[in-house]
């Protein structure tokens, strides 16, 4: 069975007084989510354990889980749910508890994502910091894991030499990946089968405020710094197979095999005689 590993913030505990029961009625997070703030991974396939603690209420409340974005519902994830009574003796009195495992699909890949966990009646709430679905949890190629996969250039294509072209990639960006904030990348070359390293390309900052997980350079075709090998720099024209490597941190993933082709500033026209 496939096992998940999820990291989780410390999520900020709200109160409120319940009419009928004795002391303050409090609501916290539990498990996972109440675990200190150190990054987090949640992604599309994965399961989010939602696991919450009520103290000093009836027993009989509802609960209603959703997901939000600033004070916005997104939608609501279940609705209806019992506590259980925690039975671990006179410590535990008037303890209720409950858990909810959500499974985040495709369509709730995305950014700057809350849960909510409140009673139906609304007397009691708690809300997580932000946090992002990402579409997996990680990538492999060629038997090498990383956060990040470039998505172009794609195989075979040709590159324009002088020509603006977008180096694109879908990252799981949070910061327990990559805590340096950086991504790199570098211009590689294919001689025989050999890969060869030519130079770089672009060294990037993440913006983990924004959300980054489709991100993109716009390189112009050809430009490359701190040669290590500038013999097989890019000219249009000498048939080289290049590839892009994007690295960071613990990250690695190159792209296909690609060319880059030379601009005709003088095409050639054929004049059909009839």
């Amino acid at each position: 069975m496939r096992r998940f590993v999820i990291f989780a913030v410390a999520l900020v505990l709200l109160a409120a007084t319940v009419p009928g029961t004795a002391g303050l009625a409090t609501i916290k997070f539990m498990d996972v989510l109440a675990q200190p703030p150190s990054g987090w991974l949640f992604w599309s396939g994965g399961q989010v354990k939602i696991g919450w603690q009520l103290h000093n209420v009836t027993g009989q409340e509802k609960m209603t889980i959703a997901l939000v974005r600033g004070d916005a519902v997104l939608k609501i994830l279940a609705s209806g749910l019992s506590n259980k009574f925690a039975n671990m003796g006179q410590a535990a009195k008037n303890y209720w508890y409950n858990e909810y495992n959500w499974p985040p699909g495709p369509g709730d890949i995305g950014c700057h994502y809350r849960i909510r966990v409140s009673t139906q009646d609304g007397g009691l709430s708690i809300t997580s910091y932000p946090f992002s679905i990402f579409p997996a949890l990680n990538f492999q190629k060629n038997g090498v894991t990383s956060y990040a996969r470039l998505d172009t250039p794609t195989a075979g294509s040709t590159l324009l030499f002088g020509r603006n072209y977008d180096i694109t990639w879908t990252a799981v960006s949070a910061l327990i990946a990559w805590p340096s904030r950086q991504i790199h990348l570098k211009l590689l070359a294919n001689i025989n089968g050999s890969i060869i390293p030519v130079g770089d390309i672009f060294d990037l900052n993440i913006d983990f405020l924004g959300c980054s997980i489709y991100g993109k350079y716009t390189w112009n075709v050809g430009f490359v710094y701190n040669f290590v090998h500038i013999e097989y720099r890019p000219d249009g024209k000498n048939g080289i197979k290049y590839r892009i490597r994007l690295t960071g941190d613990t990250s690695t993933y190159d792209s296909d095999d690609f060319l880059i082709g030379k601009i005709a500033l003088h095409p050639t026209l054929e004049i059909i005689k009839k």
